[in-house]
């Protein structure tokens, strides 16, 4: 049950048969033993990664190691849990103490480790100062010229680590894969014509989940129906009424703030603040409402000037609608409904539950290991 502002949604998910969810986990390691050298594999439940589905989970027992654990130097046991996520294996390495209680813990995500360490409550929730991650994750590029004068560009993505890197890139409206090999891949972007017109082809029902309700867009909350009908009004014209709904959003959401960390649709439309997922979620949830099925998507937007640096790439997230049988890139945060092609999609999503830690494994797999080329930008006359 997922609950905000006095409103709940219920979600009956299957629980997968022997699985283990935490604790279970570690009676299980208990009941195991930590002699050095032990290995075995089991199925775990971590609703927070995925609710529709087990992962595959191996632990290895090393042996007793000396580690720095704040200002002191300590002994434990030496755990590492591999667990097969959606977006591919992530290790967590533990040193535990005699009775298999964590003391310490690290967990790599992409180019970032993240350390847990056992301490006191005052420490715990002391004040620090929180790392910067989006400046220090850009991808330096040669300027992009008259950017609204650009028609298509073609991009050599090549991975640093392997082919995961550079595989499962979506196709979209402006977006197509015309060169695949194993460590890059190539792709063409392109302006989409957005060109009203008198009949659009309707929605197939496979796009179901890209018009219900869902943890993140509650559709049914009754702010966001009328803020929904507001920006609307009486447009009948799908790319018109996904302009209007785009504006709508860029102007609602006063306070650009990337302070937040993933608020949900219903937050946004009480707290007006935000970054780009605020933006998009806030203006996928408004399209589901108006009718028009929609998605989220990450990945790499081109800014002139950011935070001190000039022509960099660098990660974002967006919305997409289908429009008469395509997806239609609509940035509320940068402002554009006819999108530039100076952007790539990475990764998409319904953010139907058991889909969003697809999307943000998708992208963390990504982080820090891919080099970005521009071959080819075309203008048009």
């Amino acid at each position: 049950v997922s609950e905000q502002f006095g409103m709940a949604q219920t979600q009956i998910v299957p629980f997968p048969k022997g699985a283990m969810m935490t604790w279970g986990a570690f009676r299980e390691s208990v009941k195991r033993g930590f002699k050095p050298g032990t290995v075995y594999t089991s199925d775990m439940y971590p609703p927070e990664l995925r609710l529709d589905a087990a992962l595959p989970a191996k632990t290895v027992v090393g042996d007793w190691e000396e580690f720095q654990h704040v200002d002191k130097k300590l002994r434990g046991q030496k755990v590492t849990v591999t667990m097969e996520t959606p977006g591919g294996p992530m290790s967590l390495v533990s040193w535990v103490d005699a009775d298999g209680k964590p003391l310490k813990a690290k967990m790599p995500m992409a180019t970032f480790e993240i350390e847990l360490l056992t301490t006191d409550q005052k420490t715990a929730l002391a004040d620090f100062v929180a790392p910067e991650v989006f400046m220090t994750t850009v991808l330096k590029v040669p300027p992009i010229e008259n950017r609204d004068m650009v028609h298509s560009i073609r991009y050599r993505l090549t991975s640093k680590t392997d082919a995961s890197a550079v595989s499962g890139i979506p196709t979209t409206g402006m977006q197509s894969v015309t060169k695949q090999n194993d460590r890059s891949v190539e792709l063409e972007v392109s302006r989409l014509n957005h060109s009203p017109k008198s009949n659009y082809a309707k929605p197939a029902s496979d796009l179901d989940d890209y018009l219900a309700a869902n943890a993140v867009l509650n559709i049914n909350d009754p702010i966001l129906i009328d803020l929904a009908k507001r920006a609307a009004g009486d447009e009948k014209d799908l790319f018109k009424l996904a302009d209007r709904l785009r504006r709508f959003v860029t102007d609602y959401v006063a306070d650009k703030s990337m302070d937040v960390g993933f608020a949900t649709a219903s937050e946004v439309a009480r707290n007006k603040s935000g970054d780009c997922s605020e933006h998009g979620v806030f203006l996928a949830a408004l399209g589901r409402i108006a009718g028009i099925p929609s998605r989220v998507v990450v990945g790499l937007a081109y800014a002139p000037v950011f935070g001190g640096q000039s022509d960099i790439f660098g990660y974002h997230m967006w919305t997409q609608f289908w429009i008469d049988g395509q997806w239609v890139d609509v940035d509320a945060a940068l402002r554009e409904t006819e999108c530039s092609p100076a952007r790539i999609a990475l990764a998409t999503s319904s953010l139907k539950d058991c889909a969003l830690a697809d999307l943000n494994f998708a992208i963390l797999s990504k982080i820090g290991t891919l080099d970005l080329e521009i071959i080819e930008v075309k203008r048009n006359p």
